[in-house]
């Protein structure tokens, strides 16, 4: 085997700050499902489309749409307000989650599942939430009791 001697791509650009990445972390991707529906909104012809066609275009338009951070945390924050105490909706802000983005192993992503934004979400809390900073903590005393 050769070894590449393109100097390009060994290039460390030395004006972003390198993060480590914990052993074990992967980052997030888009799942497969999420570019298969891409894929197919974008390879979609009118012209030649039956009406049960046209109708599975909308289905995958709408499902891409709402899966941007805007329109998916907002419809999750909606239903959480439902669920989670007072506190911790005023916790999870769109602001405070675009930070905490930003910032994470999540800012490439262009897309989020549910079950990313209920990750981000979580963690969100786990940094900003006192009571569940307690609980945490209440729990892991609780696993190294009971391992005693």
């Amino acid at each position: 085997m050769k070894h590449n001697d393109n100097k390009a791509s060994q290039v460390n650009n030395s004006s972003k700050p390198s993060k480590t990445v914990k052993k074990g972390v992967s980052k997030p991707k888009v799942s497969k499902a999420i570019l298969e529906k891409q894929r197919k909104a974008k390879a979609f012809v009118k012209k030649d489309a039956n009406s049960y066609s046209k109708l599975l275009q909308v289905s995958r338009l709408t499902a891409i749409d709402s899966m941007g951070l805007n329109k998916g945390l907002k419809s999750y924050l909606a239903i959480a307000d439902k669920v989670l105490t007072k506190q911790q909706i005023e916790v999870l802000t769109f602001a405070k989650v675009k930070k905490h983005i930003s910032t994470s192993k999540y800012k490439a992503l262009p897309l989020f599942s549910l079950h990313q934004i209920t990750l981000v979400c979580n963690e969100v809390l786990k940094a900003n939430d006192n009571n569940v900073k307690r609980a945490l903590r209440v729990e892991k005393q609780n696993k190294a009791i009971a391992s005693k």
